[in-house]
């Protein structure tokens, strides 16, 4: 999608090659919770519904050919209906964290929302989970809602909303 963002990272579509790697880190990054192979496979498959971004260390060719997502270091995935597309997962490695990544990865996924014709975007944080938030508040999320117990007894939802607007289009 992108030259390579100041990480050294490039921003490209998911393949299927990268799952196995977004899986471990998946499940790394969120134990209770992962995303399954077949979750983000459903999404590949979905072209016309989901958008699946990974940053990478760079193109096929430099990846160990056993594990070509090797070199994956963020991830992201939205799903579009209607104007509106839903920010369903955005994932950095925990060693490639506070890099600018993340800030990097919801940038192109909010460009390729734009693209895609929504006019807005939501999504769903942990109340607890104050990097994201930080992450979120800085480019321009509102809250718009929370959902007590959402996760788990005591760890709610903090439901966000953002207008794109015509920088991400």
């Amino acid at each position: 999608m992108t030259p390579a963002d100041p990480a050294g990272l490039v921003l490209r579509d998911m393949s299927r090659e990268d799952v196995r790697a977004v899986v471990r880190i998946e499940v790394d990054r969120h134990p209770v919770d992962a995303w399954s192979s077949t979750a983000f496979h459903e999404a590949l498959d979905r072209p016309d519904r989901y958008v699946c971004l990974v940053t990478s260390t760079g193109p096929d060719e430099s990846r160990d050919p056993y594990d070509r997502g090797a070199g994956v270091a963020a991830y992201g995935v939205i799903s579009l209906a209607g104007g509106t597309a839903d920010l369903d997962n955005l994932t950095v490695r925990e060693d490639h964290q506070r890099q600018g990544i993340g800030r990097r990865l919801l940038a192109g996924l909010l460009e390729a929302a734009a693209r895609r014709g929504a006019h807005e975007v939501l999504l769903e944080v942990r109340h607890d989970n104050v990097a994201a938030i930080a992450l979120y508040a800085a480019d321009r999320f509102v809250e718009i809602s929370r959902r007590n117990d959402y996760y788990a007894p005591g760890l709610d939802a903090i439901i966000m909303r953002r207008s794109l607007d015509a920088t991400h289009g």
